[in-house]
């Protein structure tokens, strides 16, 4: 499942590994 944040990266800019990554450290912490 991919969340919101992950999806809004991949939709607003080309695959960028570091761009995924920072969504991704933005929902782990949104999860606590």
């Amino acid at each position: 499942m991919i969340s919101p944040v992950v999806a809004e990266a991949l939709c607003m800019k080309p695959p960028d590994v570091l761009t995924i990554n920072q969504a991704r450290k933005v929902d782990v912490l949104k999860q606590g």
